[in-house]
């Protein structure tokens, strides 16, 4: 179970037994221009491992809001996407921030999970989305499950998003494929995997 941070408010993920995803803001005073610090928790339940289901760990997305800026550098492999999208690579990750005068009040960090597990009961894929405040202390709680938002980039698709059609890369690399050739004249089934090597 996860004891680094008490008390830490801890979503217990569906299809997944006792894996845990939490998330809290250090004690102390929000200020704007001092440097502070959150830390996210992941733990699989027992028996369950992240590293047999194809990737090697479980991944998070943060969506910062206007006003907080993200100030970890880079190290080793840990980043997808420097600096809103990171490898899990341990059970507890403290992530750097600062505050600027913009912040709004009640502003929230959104952390998205994305994990594979794999164990006695099968093989999962599992997506949470947390809602941290930013506020001293606070802790995460469950966010919208269908809020895919994450990152600088306010066009990302959510889960039940209508599309008109845009052009994606196919696997192999030979031609991007144009989707509104499809739309709309047949059944359409849009999937995307990660991969780590």
């Amino acid at each position: 179970m996860i004891s680094s941070l008490l008390p830490l408010v801890v979503v217990a993920l569906a299809g997944a037994d006792d894996s845990t995803f939490g998330a809290r803001m250090a004690d102390g005073a929000i200020e704007a221009g001092t440097a502070h610090t959150f830390t996210v928790e992941f733990a699989t339940a027992e028996g369950a491992s992240a590293s047999d289901a194809g990737m090697s760990h479980p991944f998070l997305q943060l969506d910062v809001p206007a006003g907080v800026t993200l100030t970890e550098e880079p190290t080793n492999e840990q980043f997808i996407s420097v600096p809103y999208e990171r490898l899990l690579q341990a059970r507890s990750v403290e992530i750097p921030f600062v505050v600027d005068d913009t912040l709004a009040e009640g502003a929230t960090i959104g952390l998205v999970l994305t994990a594979y597990l794999s164990g006695d009961d099968g093989s999962h894929f599992l997506r949470r989305r947390l809602e941290l405040p930013v506020t001293g202390g606070a802790s995460a709680r469950e966010g919208d499950a269908n809020d895919s938002s994450w990152g600088p980039d306010e066009q990302l698709l959510n889960i039940g998003d209508t599309v008109t059609g845009f052009t994606l890369p196919v696997a192999d690399g030979v031609e991007p494929f144009d989707l509104g050739t499809i739309v709309g004249k047949r059944p359409l089934f849009l999937t995307t995997y990660r991969a780590h090597w």
